[in-house]
């Protein structure tokens, strides 16, 4: 998996990490950029710790709480953008990796492999937990 990040991705997990997105416009899409843009130069293991850090950190700037924080949506998340990056032969930014993965964008594909009742519960969203109905595929470096 050689996958790159352009200027304009690294450029906004920088203003991601350090609180100066507009968090309005901060969506599904913009997870997965700052996801990708992680994985490119970590771990998955660390691509999570830093996401995790910067997301509670944003809700805690934004003054709205850590009540919307799901801890097992944005493992799973990562672990599905880290699986098609590694299906995907090497892209040298987000939007071409996107362009060749469409379903990202498409939220519902999460309850392919978790329940909603699942995900929604206050247990997914205070720890990361195993997907119920299939099983995230993971592929090395990921525990």
């Amino acid at each position: 998996m050689n996958h790159e990040s352009s200027l304009d991705d690294e450029m906004y997990l920088k203003e991601f990490c350090a609180y100066q997105i507009d968090a309005e416009e901060f969506h599904h899409r913009e997870h997965l950029r700052v996801a990708y843009a992680l994985l490119v130069n970590n771990s998955p293991e660390r691509a999570f710790s830093e996401l995790r850090t910067h997301i509670l950190g944003l809700l805690n700037y934004l003054g709205v709480g850590t009540s919307k924080y799901n801890e097992t949506m944005t493992y799973a998340w990562l672990l599905v953008v880290h699986h098609f990056m590694c299906m995907t032969a090497r892209c040298k930014c987000f939007d071409e990796f996107i362009q060749r993965n469409p379903i990202l964008l498409d939220q519902r594909i999460i309850y392919t492999h978790y329940s909603e009742a699942l995900i929604k519960s206050d247990k997914a969203k205070a720890q990361c937990l195993e997907a119920d109905l299939e099983k995230i595929p993971r592929h090395p470096g990921i525990a």
